[in-house]
């Protein structure tokens, strides 16, 4: 009985704050504030689902400027428990078939996160300029899982060679510092 009403509070939730979110995001598209903004709304769902998240985080982590975060992808969950330590304004890099999923996948564009088609090499690698430029002209974050694979610890698995390189690129041409973001017992 618990599972039902956890399941259906979280299923109206969630695509209420999708489709009110849209709306909102269409009066400023693609703005990366708004990530921070409506991850934090996801991360009300914690408590819902049981679970008590301590965000731990630097008193000035607020006066970092612009930085590459890099987090350990554990599972879905993570839209709840990782979340809430977003900080505005900084943007996912996600894959392109997020945008698919019904209400969240909108959401998820209009809040200016960006997607990367992981099916074409050659475009996927013309991303990391595109994220540069990002940065350079808007001044943002940027918070990226480029493990690849999902680990059960807060420690990151091994990267992937492709994946370590685009990171490493964008470090590099960047020069922003680069953040680790270790997620533990997320489920």
């Amino acid at each position: 009985m618990l599972y039902i009403f956890r399941l259906i509070v979280t299923v109206i939730y969630s695509i209420l704050v999708c489709v009110f979110g849209s709306i909102y995001c269409l009066f400023s598209p693609r703005n990366p504030k708004h990530v921070a903004t409506f991850g934090h709304m996801f991360g009300r769902l914690a408590p819902l689902f049981g679970l008590k998240v301590e965000c731990r985080k630097p008193a000035d982590a607020e006066s970092y400027g612009n930085a590459i975060y890099i987090a350990n992808h554990q599972n879905n969950y993570d839209m709840v428990t990782a979340s809430n330590i977003v900080q505005p304004p900084t943007v996912t890099v996600g894959k392109k078939s997020l945008l698919w999923i019904p209400f969240f996948g909108q959401l998820y564009w209009l809040t200016g996160n960006l997607l990367i088609d992981r099916n074409n090499r050659a475009k996927a690698h013309s991303t990391i300029a595109a994220v540069v430029n990002h940065f350079k002209k808007r001044r943002i974050s940027i918070w990226m899982f480029p493990e690849g694979t999902r680990s059960r610890d807060a420690v990151c698995c091994r990267l992937k060679p492709a994946r370590f390189m685009r990171l490493s690129r964008l470090v590099c041409r960047s020069f922003l510092s680069a953040f680790p973001t270790p997620l533990t017992k997320s489920i």
